[in-house]
């Protein structure tokens, strides 16, 4: 009897302890994702990659052609942006962004073309002298100026985004005018402090005589703090 009694005693025991803490459990609050005023601010990397239309007076479709017409190029896109974020569907800061691509021509005074024109072969080459004419050389095109985006359904998903600002073209016949571009994306939060972005869109630059036109697809990998 002893046995039994003390066995009884050890069950009720153990079933009071079992509810005891079943409901210790159902009073701590569930975890949440943190507000975005937690981590309002922003560093983005951005790379793709778009199809180019240029038109610049001295650059042709072929060598020695007639400069200003349109010519196509394929080129990769980098972007570094940084800003904050207001709500859970307003986001807006800076932005730099940058594509390149190579010219050449054969002779001082043509023209040049898209691409690296390949040289004569020369058994008895010098190397070229001081101050000699350029025949192929690297042009960027570059833009810096303000970035927003609107996500209508809350805090991550289905967004829509401008920039605008300055353009410029480096490396020959440097230019400044203006720069813009707008994009449709989805963008998803593996954690609280990162999101990764697929968007695509169109960026234009615009210059006294030339401009640049690049519908692109890119990925975007943004921390927060």
């Amino acid at each position: 009897m002893k046995i039994v009694s003390v066995l009884l005693s050890l069950g009720v025991v153990g079933v009071v302890s079992t509810a005891a803490i079943a409901a210790s459990a159902q009073e701590q609050p569930a975890q949440v994702k943190k507000a975005v005023a937690d981590f309002p601010f922003f560093i983005g990397v951005t790379g793709g990659a778009g199809y180019a239309t240029l038109q610049h007076p001295e650059i042709a479709k072929q060598i020695a052609g007639t400069g200003g017409v349109a010519v196509g190029f394929g080129a990769a896109t980098l972007g570094l942006h940084a800003g904050y974020t207001f709500n859970d569907h307003l986001s807006a800061g800076l932005e730099f962004g940058a594509m390149e691509t190579g010219i050449s021509r054969n002779n001082a005074g043509e023209t040049f073309k898209l691409g690296y024109a390949p040289q004569a072969w020369c058994n008895n080459c010098h190397p070229p002298l001081s101050g000699s004419d350029l025949l192929a050389t690297t042009i960027v095109f570059s833009t810096f100026g303000a970035r927003v985006e609107y996500t209508p359904l809350g805090r991550d998903g289905l967004f829509v985004g401008a920039s605008a600002g300055f353009a410029t073209i480096i490396g020959y016949s440097e230019r400044q005018g203006a720069g813009f571009a707008g994009r449709l994306g989805y963008r998803f939060r593996p954690t609280n402090i990162m999101t990764v972005s697929l968007e695509a869109g169109m960026q234009g630059q615009v210059y006294g005589d030339a401009s640049l036109y690049m519908p692109y697809g890119a990925a975007v990998l943004r921390p927060y703090f």
